[in-house]
């Protein structure tokens, strides 16, 4: 990160034509920044990102638009969810206009669906997840990560909206695909986890607590990777001990 942040000044000149150069540059480094936790840190670089994209017009070229969903994904962790959906709606647009269907789009969609779960938004969720899943399927493959994570969180909106049912139905077809990962890693909590809500949303409390701590166990046990699906937990616990 730090040796990146360094080149910067150099690379803006050097770059200043090579549009696709410098954005993969600014793209590389805030990807480095989101997976270390870095996030009050981002903003100076989003500020010189976003210049560079407006003044090459890459609004919607792949790197433009990867920038904008990390800046979301960003904003999605400072809990500033309306201001997530706002970017993501116009990223999933541009997208689907140069690209049409492509795992870029389903990542787009996925990261629409937690901002507006993020605001309690979760009829609209399940609308997007739908589209998400068997992109990211057949564009991703079905067993990889965003794909798996795409399902447990289609199956938590569903559960948020009052159909368990559908939600255990999703859970069924990418349980095995997630049982057949080893070692236990991210897709194992979100899993534990997403059957935690369902729980909660039945009145199986004692399940939900249970699934919740083999969450938070897989979520810790995965280091850096896990830690990101670490701050929902808390207040899942808090409306377990709310519920008689």
């Amino acid at each position: 990160i730090a040796l990146l942040r360094s080149i910067l000044p150099d690379a803006n000149r050097v770059w200043a034509e090579n549009h696709r150069d410098l954005l993969t540059l600014y793209n590389n480094l805030l990807v480095y920044m989101v997976q270390a936790d870095q996030v009050d840190a981002m903003q100076p670089v989003f500020v010189e990102a976003n210049a560079a994209i407006a003044r090459t017009g890459q609004q919607s070229s792949m790197q433009g638009l990867a920038i904008r969903q990390l800046q979301a994904v960003r904003l999605v962790k400072l809990d500033r969810f309306a201001e997530a959906e706002t970017i993501l709606t116009d990223v999933v647009a541009r997208r689907r206009a140069v690209f049409g269907s492509s795992g870029g789009l389903a990542v787009d969609l996925l990261q629409l669906a937690r901002a507006k779960m993020g605001m309690g938004k979760f009829g609209e969720a399940v609308v997007v997840l739908r589209e998400a899943m068997p992109m990211s399927a057949e564009r991703l493959g079905p067993a990889t990560l965003p794909t798996l994570i795409t399902g447990t969180t289609l199956a938590e909106a569903l559960a948020e909206s009052g159909d368990t049912v559908a939600a255990e139905a999703v859970l069924r077809e990418i349980a095995p695909l997630i049982s057949a990962i080893s070692p236990a890693g991210p897709p194992h909590g979100a899993l534990a986890k997403t059957r935690a809500i369902i729980r909660i949303r039945q009145g199986r409390m004692a399940e939900a607590a249970a699934l919740l701590d083999e969450a938070e166990r897989i979520f810790r046990a995965s280091g850096p990777a896990g830690a990101a699906f670490l701050k929902p937990l808390p207040a899942l616990r808090v409306r377990l001990a709310a519920t008689p």
